[in-house]
């Protein structure tokens, strides 16, 4: 009874154990500049190129699937005073496409609005690791009914922190 215990016990470590050992985890802090701001709504007074605009806390799961979570944290001018991330701006467990050293996600939707007007949105995140980390991120948002026009181009270098300091990151939005 002892040797089948122990023989099971053996055989699922060697199975399982190098799949979960092979799977490395990445934290990272990612503030984001404005590149390019072609949206109406907002323009170069509102968020001029250079500025920093969102802060990203990401945790990437790369394995058979490459796998991240995003929490989003706006840094605008006037966005909000004394934000916190919030659920809000939380994308979990997204499959990203790698082509190399670059993890790629994209996605967009479109409907009417309750006054039977276009609406459409997309998203794109980039995160490429040559040596060091560093994210791009599109916005396209257009609401006809609202009059709300955005589109624009964020990126920056990141940076790698401990699992500790992302959890912080993630509550607080601080270090």
């Amino acid at each position: 009874m002892i040797n089948k215990s122990l023989l099971y016990i053996v055989l699922s470590f060697l199975i399982f154990g190098p799949v979960n050992a092979a799977k490395k985890v990445t934290y990272l802090k990612c503030p984001l500049m404005m590149v390019e701001n072609k949206g109406k709504t907002y323009g170069e007074d509102w968020w001029p190129t250079g500025a920093q605009l969102n802060e990203f806390y990401v945790k990437i799961n790369e394995g058979k699937k490459d796998k991240v979570s995003i929490h989003k944290y706006f840094t605008a001018k006037d966005f909000r005073k004394d934000q916190k991330p919030d659920d809000y701006g939380f994308l979990k467990n997204l499959v990203f496409k790698r082509n190399n050293n670059e993890l790629k996600y994209s996605f967009s939707d479109s409907w009417k609005d309750e006054n039977g007007k276009d609406a459409k949105t997309s998203e794109s995140f980039i995160f490429i690791n040559d040596n060091n980390w560093r994210a791009e991120y599109l916005e396209f948002s257009e609401y006809k009914g609202l009059n709300v026009h955005i589109k624009h181009k964020l990126a920056g270098d990141c940076s790698e922190v401990d699992k500790k300091s992302y959890k912080k990151l993630i509550k607080t939005g601080k270090i």
